[in-house]
């Protein structure tokens, strides 16, 4: 065998070698990519604020003004709170569940049933499992049995076409003994067809 043909082999394996790599690379891309499009699997999701909430043991409140607050003149970490919709864009009904995953935060995590979580709709009216005088701590939600770790925050149903929007917030409990330590509670909201 000549050299040349030699070094066309080799170049040839190298090039071929490079492009399968750079063909799985791509496919793995597009899987990823429509496994994010599939996120929310045909519901249109959309946060105002941010998806993912998070609070600080600054300062413990009641529940009368949590229920009230509406985003602003409060020192950042105090509160959570954000705003959210979810609209059916699809030509059948589906059934949807909110869902929250608590995050690991950098300090120490505030024990959950001391945060306070309220759902609302747009206009302030609580939905279904809020409307009572007691306020539900994270701690006394449902665990979904195929998510471990994901507690459920709310589950209905959209006809086509058809939208639902939320006031989503969460304070430290007017129970919590204030401590020097720094600590923290993240949860990050999500969405899913059931």
């Amino acid at each position: 065998m000549s050299k040349k043909s030699k070094h066309f082999e080799i170049t040839f394996f190298v090039i071929s070698f490079f492009c399968v790599v750079a063909m799985l690379i791509m496919i793995t891309f597009i899987i990823s990519r429509d496994e994010k499009n599939l996120k929310y699997q045909n519901l249109d999701v959309v946060f105002s604020h941010s998806d993912i909430l998070s609070i600080e043991n600054k300062l413990p409140i009641s529940d009368a003004i949590g229920k009230n607050y509406e985003g602003s003149g409060m020192e950042k970490g105090i509160e959570g709170y954000t705003t959210f919709s979810i609209t059916n864009p699809n030509k059948k009904k589906i059934t949807y569940e909110i869902y929250m995953v608590r995050q690991k935060t950098k300090t120490n995590d505030i024990k959950s049933n001391y945060i306070k979580i309220y759902l609302t709709d747009d206009k302030n009216v609580p939905y279904k499992g809020f409307e009572s005088k007691k306020i539900p701590s994270f701690y006394d939600f449902y665990v979904l049995k195929d998510k471990p770790g994901a507690k459920l925050l709310y589950r209905s149903t959209l006809k086509p076409k058809e939208e639902d929007k939320f006031k989503l917030r969460i304070w430290l409990a007017d129970s919590y003994v204030l401590s020097q330590v720094k600590e923290e509670f993240s949860v990050d909201i999500d969405v899913r067809v059931k």
